[in-house]
């Protein structure tokens, strides 16, 4: 039986920051790549470790054979996706074809039902920006502002820039723009009554020192620090909120959570009081 070596699987959240030099297949997604070439990566420093050369259906059935005993069947169908492509692009074989490893995918999978993020109510929202201290939580506001005023993604927040950010006296303009053409906007959204005056008040607190022009600085103990925020602390802002309410079960409130509850707001009238509150 072959044995996995201290192989990690990165979610969302948590992706390193790795080369691309070697992807030649200029057919994946851009936005991601990292991903794909984290999953081939992976199976390559197995199936070296193992001393394997062979790229056949049985070396990678027992490489999922492997991960099945430690991930969930919506990641072994993420990952068996992944190196599709990217043994497509690099080997030249189709796993389309290993018939029999997609029928054990569809085995293990049989019954399982994937956990779906949780969302925050409006009265969740409300009551957390009222009650929760500024000194520890402002920048998570601030981030629920965005997110539920913009529907921003994970990544979005981490590519908005200081220029992207538009006083207008009781109102603040977000842009949020092309990652590869800054000059090119996507979409944009307005802040304005009682959130505007929370974002107000943590613009004030950024630090000139920055030698970056990322908008969102850390923020600890009321000050904000030249250090941007990374990805992974975005995606467990939600996670954070919904442990200060005491909401149960505070892991299902993931980095999709944020974005989820800006859908679900869009149709409900009671999230209007938070525009409309001065």
């Amino acid at each position: 039986m072959f044995m996995i070596n201290k192989i990690k699987y990165f979610s969302d959240c948590d992706l390193p920051s790795i080369s691309l030099e070697t992807l030649n297949d200029l057919n994946l997604p851009s936005k991601s790549k990292e991903k794909y070439v984290v999953a081939y990566d992976n199976f390559i420093t197995w199936k070296n470790a193992e001393g394997i050369k062979s790229l056949s259906e049985y070396v990678f059935l027992a490489y999922f054979e492997e991960l099945a005993k430690k991930y969930k069947p919506s990641t072994l169908w993420s990952v068996f996706s992944m190196l599709k492509a990217t043994v497509k692009a690099r080997d030249d074989i189709d796993l389309k074809g290993y018939i029999n490893l997609t029928n054990y995918l569809k085995t293990v999978s049989f019954g399982f039902k994937s956990a779906k993020a949780k969302d925050l109510s409006a009265e969740h929202i409300q009551r957390f920006l009222d009650e929760a201290p500024d000194i520890h939580y402002l920048v998570t506001k601030v981030v629920l502002i965005f997110c539920i005023s913009g529907g921003c993604r994970s990544n979005e927040l981490t590519e908005i820039t200081l220029n992207d950010v538009e006083d207008h006296g009781e109102m603040y303009l977000v842009k949020i723009t092309d990652a590869e053409n800054q000059n090119k906007t996507l979409r944009a959204f307005t802040v304005h009554g009682q959130l505007y005056k929370i974002v107000k008040k943590y613009v004030t607190l950024r630090s000139p020192k920055a030698k970056h022009n990322r908008f969102f600085q850390n923020y600890q103990k009321g000050k904000c620090t030249v250090q941007p925020i990374g990805k992974n602390k975005f995606c467990s802002m939600a996670k954070d909120i919904a442990t200060y309410l005491g909401l149960p079960d505070p892991c299902a409130y993931t980095g999709r959570s944020l974005r989820k509850t800006s859908l679900a707001l869009a149709d409900d009238e009671k999230a209007q009081l938070l525009y409309d509150a001065k």
